[in-house]
């Protein structure tokens, strides 16, 4: 699975996340999603996220040019961010967290990824 591609005439990105692990008893897990990011005329990104929980967030994201900082739920009662940075020329760092009802970023995920 690529992490990212431009699909669809090239007017989105589509960003795919997988991750799979096993619990303390051996059972196996995962979680998957898909992000469809479209630039917008001012040079930020709006997406749509779906994941295997169900989950259908808008996304608002900006690119710095080192990592893609992307804002999901926004007016909905679960929010947070997950920020892509690249860290080596094949190498992604993945970092979720979520907002609680004070207003504090409290992280969940965080995942080095390497291209195959």
């Amino acid at each position: 699975m690529k992490l990212a591609e431009t699909v669809l005439e090239r007017r989105f990105v589509r960003v795919q996340f997988r991750t799979e692990w096993q619990t303390p008893d051996g059972k196996a897990q995962a979680f998957e999603g898909h992000a469809y990011y479209q630039r917008q005329k001012d040079g930020k990104y709006r997406a749509t996220w779906f994941d295997a929980q169900g989950a259908a967030l808008n996304v608002d994201a900006e690119f710095d040019g080192q990592a893609l900082t992307s804002l999901w739920g926004p007016g909905a009662e679960k929010r947070g961010k997950t920020i892509y940075r690249f860290t080596g020329a094949d190498q992604l760092e993945v970092i979720d967290t979520t907002q609680t009802k004070e207003g504090e970023w409290r992280e969940f995920s965080r995942a080095a990824l390497k291209r195959q």
